[in-house]
């Protein structure tokens, strides 16, 4: 049953790995191919413009994955899951900055983000009457990040200590989902931003074949785009606020 039990977490952990790290590694590698698949010096969202609107520009996918051979496949693989990390590195500061700006035209308000704020508040105000949780965790720091320390410190805890007992497999959901979230917004909003530049470059270099059908369909590629950074961003929102939850709940449990 131990042995079981111990191939089973060890599955999870290449599942939350899979959908955490390899996907959007994959994405940001199929990203960083685009100019190599048509053999041009320029950035990803050009070259994806130039496939999209120069008929005699053709990539098809499925005949260079059918052709590669399984080493290759592994050497990708392994490639998409180091890949998969950087998104994640880069939205740190990226989702800083965002956040900064967000906070000057007052829309950084969430609904659930300030009932998880609250909830998570209340349980510990519980918590720090408990000597076990105050001696462990909860440390009197004065200075200004002191509430940013003890909830850092205190869901990296829930975090790791639920993935080695397995008393909580929410948290690692979460955890798989907040990185996959996060990784696509991150890359989705990097890939806007070049879409925008891109787009204007292109319209420069071809406007032989500019029309206003042209600038439609420009238009809406760039809109979809920013449609897929926002669902992926208020994605990363919703399982930040649902983890950060489990995380109090845990803590809550495991000290009483």
């Amino acid at each position: 049953m131990e042995i079981l039990k111990g191939l089973l977490s060890q599955f999870k952990e290449i599942l939350y790995d899979i959908l955490g790290y390899m996907l959007p590694g994959y994405l940001l590698l199929l990203i960083l191919s685009i100019p190599l698949f048509i053999n041009q010096n320029c950035s990803p969202m050009y070259g994806l413009l130039e496939i999209f609107f120069k008929s005699n520009i053709n990539v098809n996918l499925l005949d260079i994955i059918s052709n590669a051979s399984f080493l290759t496949i592994i050497i990708i693989s392994f490639a998409a899951y180091l890949l998969g990390h950087i998104p994640i590195f880069l939205s740190h500061p990226l989702g800083r900055n965002i956040k900064s700006f967000l906070k000057l035209f007052n829309l950084k308000k969430n609904k659930d983000h300030e009932n998880t704020k609250f909830l998570c508040k209340n349980i510990l105000n519980i918590l720090q009457r408990k000597p076990a949780f105050r001696d462990d965790l909860f440390k009197t720091v004065n200075d200004e990040n002191k509430s940013d320390y003890n909830d850092y410190i205190i869901k990296t805890f829930a975090s790791t200590y639920s993935r080695f007992t397995s008393h909580n497999d929410l948290i690692q959901k979460y955890t798989c989902k907040v990185n996959f979230y996060n990784s696509l917004s991150c890359l989705f909003f990097i890939m806007f931003i070049d879409s925008l530049i891109s787009t204007f470059i292109w319209v420069s270099f071809n406007s032989l074949i500019y029309t206003q059908y042209t600038l439609m369909k420009l238009l809406v590629f760039n809109t979809f785009i920013f449609l897929f950074y926002i669902t992926f961003f208020k994605q990363y929102q919703k399982h930040c606020n649902l983890k950060n939850k489990e995380c109090y709940l845990f803590l809550y449990k495991y000290f009483s």
